[in-house]
């Protein structure tokens, strides 16, 4: 089976309702997707964007979509595309899966405060891996690289 046959069976399996969520759990299935957007051709690019946008139109698919690898900097990657077509697509589906800051602020102004409970926009949310208590840091210091440099200057080029 070649890629463009692959590309089409998925759009069209996607393009029913009931099988959105199977296709978008599916790691191979997205991954496929997610490759044929660097694909050469324009017809296959149009086709793979078809399908992300029928599966982002399920709404507890996006989070899944959004944090799979690649997919947002393939979408971004397709913004400098020459058709305009898969500039537009890609757009779509990026402003889907990633909600403008405009957006968010009006979620967060219509949403109820609860008390202790720290809210997306405060302090707390700066570092990401702050709720992660196993997490290690490792400096990694490499001496002997450069023997002969010596003075500061010298230094600095490193």
């Amino acid at each position: 089976m070649d890629v463009h046959a692959i590309v089409t069976r998925l759009r069209d399996l996607s393009k029913d309702p009931q099988n959105r969520s199977a296709i978008a759990k599916d790691e191979a299935s997205l991954s496929g997707l997610v490759l044929c957007l660097s694909n050469e051709d324009p017809n296959i690019v149009l086709i793979s964007l078809e399908a992300l946008k029928y599966l982002a139109m399920y709404t507890p698919n996006r989070p899944v979509m959004k944090n799979h690898m690649g997919m947002i900097q393939s979408l971004q990657a397709l913004s400098s595309n020459e058709n305009a077509e898969v500039v537009r697509a890609a757009e779509d589906i990026h402003s889907s899966l990633v909600p403008s800051r405009a957006a968010q602020r009006s979620k967060n102004v219509n949403s109820p405060v609860v008390k202790g409970v720290p809210s997306a926009t405060g302090r707390g949310a700066f570092f990401l891996g702050q709720n992660n208590k196993n997490a290690k840091v490792f400096l990694i210091e490499i001496n002997g690289v450069f023997p002969l440099l010596t003075s500061n200057q010298s230094r600095r080029k490193c």
